[in-house]
Parts: structure tokens; C-alpha cells; sequence
């Protein structure tokens, strides 16, 4: 799977990339546990903001979950429960009749990937980069909204979950956050334990 340059370097731009930035999931180091999800928020929110840039291609994710499942990359026995009950290629057909697969999906977006809470950068209260490897897509946001959701939930509880969503602005469609775990699942961007 092939991250977009073009994604990357306008979401680099929007959020003004500080070096001096650290990871969102050490508290200990940026000090603002009751104020984190708010400032994911408002962070997120502010790349799912960012214009599109020309030469930005959309993430066909459909081909990119069939490139792992043919290549053999999908283990579903280790994925939680109902995912660890079908096949890889149960689940890929599973993803690709769910709503939002038929043109029903929000608009394209400029999006990070595998955002997680380890790879958001915090600096003076506020999102200021996104570090841990590639990243940048032009796709629907659920796809961010779902992994980040996850994250935000395991590591920091429900009521995190909430505050995240008041300072983003909106709330996500479940049916398309439904749609983007599993989405996230077959992509390998969410912890699979049993």
C-alpha cells in the first residue's frame, strides 16, 4: 500500500510540523491528560480540514484490502470477535456489501492512515504533527475517525471517545465507522487480540 506524497506534505503544511512534539499516549511527557481528547479533536478535525492537493490521487481501499488478502496478509484467528469467525476472505466480501462500499461513503478527504495515539504529535496543548512512518490519503475520514476511535477508547476510555467527537465537531456515521474497523481490521492498523 502506497501512502500519497502530495497527502502528506498538505496535512505536514496544515499543521505547521514541530520537531519539538511528543506523542500523544505519553501523558508524562506532555502533561495534559484531562485535556487530550479535545486537542485530538480539534487536531484531527483540522487535518480532515486540509484542502486537496492537485496531483492527489483517492485511496482505492477496496484494492488495497484485496492486495493483503492475496498476498495472504489477512489472519483472522487473531482478530477480536465477530472478525476471528470468518475467513480473510469472508471478511474482504463481508467489506466490500457493506454500506458505503456502493459510492455511499463521505467524500474524499485528506487523511493520515493508521492514525493512532502514539503517532499524533502534541506540542503546547495542541496536534503539531503526526509521527511513526508514512503516511497521507485522500479517502473518507471514517477510515481515520475508526482507528483513531479505537485508539482513544483502549487507551484513554469511553468518556475520551466523547470529547474527542465534541472538540472534532461532528459525529461519525456508525454505519460508516462500522464499515472503516472493519476497513482497519483487513488493512492490519488495529491491534488483533483475542
Amino acid at each position: 500500500m502506497e501512502f500519497d506524497p502530495f497527502v502528506a506534505a498538505a496535512i505536514a503544511a496544515m499543521l505547521g510540523v514541530s520537531p519539538a512534539g511528543v506523542p500523544a499516549d505519553r501523558p508524562d511527557l506532555h502533561g495534559d491528560l484531562p485535556g487530550l481528547p479535545a486537542a485530538l479533536g480539534r487536531g484531527v478535525a483540522r487535518i480532515h480540514a486540509t484542502p486537496i492537493p492537485a496531483g492527489a490521487a483517492p485511496f482505492d481501499i477496496q484494492a488495497a484490502i484485496r492486495d493483503r488478502l492475496a498476498a495472504g496478509l489477512v489472519m483472522t484467528r487473531s482478530m477480536p470477535q465477530p472478525y476471528d469467525r470468518y475467513s480473510a476472505q469472508e471478511l474482504g466480501e463481508l467489506f466490500e456489501r457493506l454500506p458505503g462500499g456502493d459510492g455511499g461513503a463521505g467524500a474524499p478527504t485528506c487523511v493520515v492512515g493508521r492514525l493512532t495515539l502514539d503517532r499524533i504529535l502534541l506540542a503546547g496543548g495542541e496536534v503539531c504533527g503526526i509521527g511513526g512512518g508514512e503516511l497521507g490519503l485522500l479517502v473518507d475520514p471514517h477510515l481515520d475517525l475508526a482507528v483513531l476511535h479505537h485508539s482513544i477508547h483502549t487507551s484513554l476510555g469511553p468518556e475520551a471517545v466523547f470529547g474527542f467527537y465534541e472538540a472534532y465537531g461532528s459525529d461519525p456515521s456508525l454505519v460508516l465507522l462500522d464499515r472503516y474497523v472493519m476497513a482497519a481490521h483487513l488493512l492490519g492498523w488495529m491491534p488483533n487480540v483475542s
